[in-house]
């Protein structure tokens, strides 16, 4: 496969130089472009303020209704996908959430504990229809501290 497109993230310093910068074929490109959706919060993009995804508005919030949390959460980031990689279509996506423990092995003790989002993506590639799945993307956030 050709590879038309250009890895995330760009090395300014090649552009300015005029460098020839790197590429990569579309899986990785959509997979690293869905990656940047995911980590990026809404408005941190000035030049497009709906570029991102909303599970940042959640950051250290409680979660009392975990299930309903998970739906709307599988159901905005279907949509941003949707919207936001064209590339991609048949989405489906799936939320799953746990705790990872952070533990210090000196005194055996959880010091630690931060809330992990894994967020698993499928569809179809539109050019190719190739099959497109990977890995989960995890996201961790709100951490706790044990004294």
């Amino acid at each position: 496969m050709l590879k038309n497109f250009y890895q995330i993230p760009v090395s300014f310093g090649g552009l300015v130089n005029k460098k020839k910068l790197p590429k990569q074929e579309l899986f990785n490109s959509v997979e690293q472009h869905i990656h940047l959706i995911l980590i990026t919060r809404f408005g941190e993009y000035r030049f497009d303020p709906t570029f991102g995804c909303s599970v940042w508005e959640y950051d250290f919030d409680i979660l009392p209704k975990i299930n309903a949390w998970k739906s709307e959460m599988e159901k905005s980031i279907s949509e941003l996908l949707d919207k936001q990689e064209p590339r991609l279509k048949e989405v489906i996506v799936k939320v799953t959430i746990g705790m990872e423990e952070y533990k210090n092995f000196k005194i055996k003790k959880v010091i630690r504990v931060k809330r992990k989002i894994s967020i698993n993506v499928k569809g179809r590639l539109v050019s190719t229809n190739e099959k497109f799945e990977r890995p989960d993307y995890e996201i961790f956030f709100s951490p706790i501290s044990l004294d």
